[in-house]
């Protein structure tokens, strides 16, 4: 009787997990999709490829590392997606600020013992009298099937961002550019195209719009909001199309130290949660 409740429990686990695969494969048709990384920008529903004003920037667009005036290292995980540990993502980022520009590391972990992902992006930006400003990525792809072999590929990321008025700020981001494909099959990444805006009417009240394009699927729209309600407070939502989400977050924010949960929906899946610890070394210089 155990051993058959034991298999009936396994059974069910596999099925969502297989679903939440599908449902994964559906929006991104590939393996490393571009997962959103960071609790803040996840929190504004994504919409960050204009705002980029902290270490995240790397994967959202790499131009922002250069409006950074100091040393910036996080940490980021999301345990359970949809519920599942085996969909889990855990990344590591750093950037630093220099005279001739700003470099950044990023090293990411999707997957569980059958399947796995890992990432690792080397990024750099500069810009012009912080009016324009342009980055790249590098990163370094690694899959690994258990049973099946593993193969890496690279692929190459680009990204502006531009002051257009006080407060209004216009960003692009070109996800593997090169056209990168993997394995034997020859999968080809997805190639996504990310424009969008954000503004600041008032201190303390950010907005953003964004619309995503992957190259072969209908067009996305992101939108985000963050208030700062007291210095070391700030509250977010956002939302999604295609399928529909809605997101909701907090920042705390105390000394060089900032921490951001995140909280998304999903209409088939469910609730997501995400966290990130961010420690903002310029406030020791």
């Amino acid at each position: 009787m155990k051993k058959s409740i034991a298999v009936a429990f396994l059974g069910m686990k596999v099925g969502v997990i297989l679903l939440a695969c599908l449902v994964c494969l559906q929006e991104a048709r590939a393996g490393f999709e571009r997962r959103d990384q960071g609790a803040r920008p996840i929190g504004m529903g994504g919409a960050f490829v204009a705002l980029a004003d902290n270490v995240w920037a790397i994967t959202f667009n790499p131009a922002g590392l250069s409006r950074l005036r100091g040393d910036e290292i996080s940490a980021f995980y999301s345990p359970q997606p949809f519920g599942l540990t085996e969909l889990s993502l855990a990344s590591f980022a750093y950037v630093h600020p220099t005279s001739r520009g700003s470099f950044g590391l990023l090293v990411n972990r999707f997957g569980f013992d059958l399947y796995r992902e890992v990432s690792g992006i080397f990024s750099y930006a500069n810009s012009y009298q912080d009016v324009f400003s342009f980055g790249f990525n590098m990163t370094y792809n690694s899959l690994a099937i258990k049973n099946y072999g593993s193969a890496s590929v690279v692929g190459i990321d680009v990204g502006l961002l531009a002051t257009v008025t006080r407060g209004l700020r216009w960003g692009f981001f070109a996800a593997d550019i090169n056209a990168p494909s993997i394995g034997q099959g020859r999968e080809k990444l997805p190639q996504v195209y990310s424009s969008g805006l954000s503004y600041s009417p008032v201190e303390g009240l950010l907005l953003g719009m964004d619309v995503v394009k992957d190259v072969r699927y209908p067009t996305l729209i992101r939108g985000g909001i963050e208030y700062q309600v007291v210095d070391a407070v700030s509250l977010r939502a956002g939302f999604g199309s295609n399928p529909t989400k809605f997101s909701s977050g907090v920042g705390i924010h105390y000394s060089l130290v900032h921490f951001d949960y995140a909280m998304t929906t999903h209409p088939d899946l469910g609730l997501s949660h995400q966290f990130s610890v961010t420690v903002d070394l310029k406030g020791l210089d």
